[in-house]
């Protein structure tokens, strides 16, 4: 199966037959779609395409540096969060902590670099939930056992999803808080993935954003892939108060790595704000009717989600029946404490939620 979701055409090569036309719900996407206002700017900007962008991105910076009010000298824009996030894994200290299940590109760009990689497991008996009584003194025995080995070398990083992919939990503010002073005391650095942060209502609540300006040892990236479904355009942001990191992202990033039509995009960010809220309105209620049926067949576990995705435990044939009925749910077994039997399923159309509600009946 594809390693990660929205790819239909590679999974169309596996199952050896057409399924770009499948209902997917592997991909995290807003289903409301591309915002008015970046289409009109993609159309306005076509005959700027024989241009290069700024390679320093100066209108863009600001204009996310004000919507996320942050300084733009804080402010890094990239290729998608994934791009950020490769840059990160190449330019912060190692070990890279992850707090698992979790998105497994971190893992994956610590491979790439061949850095070491821990991870801390959390359990699906406890919905996934951090316990940071156990999460210290399992840390500190790890980073003990590293400083015998290693003539003592104390630097690391965390990194998290908030809410987090694949299970949809929620980190707490004040949990947050503190596991951020307690690695920032141990001389590590904590990187906050906020990439479904706007699918809250109340995010603001969750969010380390307002600690990124006086916080040097946190990170906080955020993508407008997912929310304002522009997954082929790509553009994510890093912001951070440490100037020497964002010295060492800048080198090793590629010139113009962001393209022309997600710039234009991007400066159109403050201006979204009836886009945001119709989404919101309209996932929260398709949101919770999909939950509900779910929740009504006695063979699904569906855990507990802030997100735009529910992560449910099924039969082990269950993606295949699905595939076969031409709707495709994101598979789960490469994720670190997942295996077969749990699925990710993003909130779609309420008639999209509702095909694959009477497909389940069917099979179920």
């Amino acid at each position: 199966m594809p390693k990660h979701g929205g790819n239909l055409k590679e999974l169309s090569q596996v199952m050896e037959r057409d399924m770009t036309q499948a209902l997917d719900f592997s991909a995290n996407i807003n289903p409301l779609g591309l915002p008015q206002a970046f289409k009109e700017a993609i159309v306005s900007h076509l005959d700027q395409l024989d241009r290069y962008p700024d390679y320093n991105y100066r209108d863009l910076r600001q204009a996310l540096a004000d919507f996320y009010q942050v300084s733009d000298d804080h402010l890094l824009v990239g290729n998608g969060a994934a791009e950020l996030i490769d840059l990160l894994a190449f330019a912060l200290p190692y070990p890279m902590v992850t707090i698992e299940p979790c998105f497994n590109e971190y893992a994956a760009s610590a491979k790439k670099y061949q850095r070491p990689h821990w991870s801390y497991l959390t359990q699906a008996e406890n919905d996934f939930t951090l316990d940071l009584e156990d999460f210290w003194p399992w840390l500190d025995s790890h980073r003990k056992q590293e400083a015998d080995q290693e003539a003592g070398n104390r630097a690391f990083s965390v990194w998290l999803c908030q809410p987090n992919n694949p299970t949809g939990s929620l980190y707490e503010f004040n949990l947050l808080r503190d596991l951020l002073k307690g690695i920032s005391d141990r001389g590590g650095y904590l990187v906050v993935d906020e990439s479904f942060i706007d699918f809250l209502p109340d995010q603001d609540n969750y969010s380390l954003l307002g600690q990124v300006e006086r916080e040097e040892k946190l990170v906080i990236i955020r993508s407008l892939t997912k929310f304002y479904a522009m997954p082929a355009l790509r553009l994510g942001v890093a912001m951070t108060s440490k100037q020497t990191l964002l010295d060492d992202l800048k080198a090793a990033q590629l010139t113009w790595s962001v393209n022309g039509l997600a710039e234009v995009c991007g400066q159109k960010m403050p201006d979204l704000t009836p886009y945001r809220q119709a989404s919101l309105n309209y996932l929260a209620a398709a949101k919770k009717e999909l939950q509900a049926g779910l929740e009504s067949f006695p063979a699904l576990k569906v855990f507990p989600s802030a997100a735009n995705f529910f992560l449910i435990q099924g039969p082990k044939d269950l993606a295949q029946n699905l595939l076969e009925k031409g709707i495709v749910l994101r598979q789960t077994a490469d994720f670190k404490g997942l295996g077969p039997g749990y699925y990710r399923l993003a909130v779609r159309t309420k008639e999209e939620n509702q095909a694959l509600l009477q497909a389940l009946a069917d099979i179920l």
